[in-house]
């Protein structure tokens, strides 16, 4: 991708773990190609075909790798988000986005998105985006109202929480007080079926089955009420809440 087609492109790097990713590429590496990013991977014991289609993908400028596993049993969300952390500083990125292979940034929020990074956005901050579950599709979803602080400025020698599962991937050097809500949006597919919800559960229950990292999952499974269209934010909004 090249700033011909990204006119003053922010220098954007995707760090993303993943196991068994296959269905959600296709979603994902579009949604990466109009946001102009790069993508450091890390498959964690992948059975799928995971591993193979992230080595011949373009935009995939580094590939990490655990040994292949049968489950979700040893699953260490830290130590991953730490080795991608590190790969991070060989490229130098201006900014980083934490983005799962289940998720994308709202197509309609994309433009703005881009504009926050060049002329808004400050290095000393950790900003938050608010998750939608999207249920049944591409357009609608059930749920929000939760933040999740996945973009910040690199700088060398980051340390991120030693939690295993749980954890905001925000750099123990970036205080609580500097964490920032934003307006912009992820849209998390991995429970917009009731097959999907159950294989999240089932998951959860392996990599945490003593409830240690979480009270319980029981909320995983939660069947959807009402939806809504995923909608434009209104124009001239201001994308910093507070």
């Amino acid at each position: 991708m090249t700033d011909e087609l990204h006119p003053a492109a922010p220098n954007l790097l995707c760090l993303t773990p993943v196991r068994n990713g296959a269905p959600h590429f296709e979603r994902f590496f579009r949604n990466l190609a109009k946001l102009g990013a790069r993508l450091i991977a890390l498959d964690d014991g992948s059975t799928d075909d995971t591993r193979a289609i992230l080595s011949r993908e373009p935009s995939v400028i580094e590939l990490l790798t655990n040994p292949e596993r049968p489950d979700y049993h040893g699953w260490d969300d830290a130590q991953n988000r730490k080795r991608l952390l590190a790969a991070a500083d060989r490229i130098r990125p201006d900014w980083i986005l934490w983005l799962d292979i289940d998720e994308i940034i709202a197509e309609c929020d994309i433009t703005l998105f881009q504009a926050f990074l060049r002329e808004e956005a400050r290095p000393d901050k950790a900003y938050g985006l608010e998750v939608l579950r999207m249920i049944g599709d591409e357009e609608h979803f059930d749920r929000g109202r939760l933040w999740v602080y996945r973009l910040l400025a690199w700088k060398p020698g980051f340390t991120l929480p030693d939690a295993r599962l749980h954890f905001e991937p925000v750099p123990k050097e970036i205080g609580e007080e500097d964490w920032i809500r934003t307006r912009l949006r992820i849209l998390h597919f991995s429970s917009h079926t009731d097959e999907a919800r159950q294989a999240r559960f089932r998951k959860y229950l392996e990599a945490d089955p003593d409830c240690d990292w979480q009270d319980n999952y029981d909320d995983l499974l939660d069947e959807p009420e009402r939806v809504w269209p995923v909608r434009p934010l209104r124009e001239g909004q201001d994308l910093v809440i507070g």
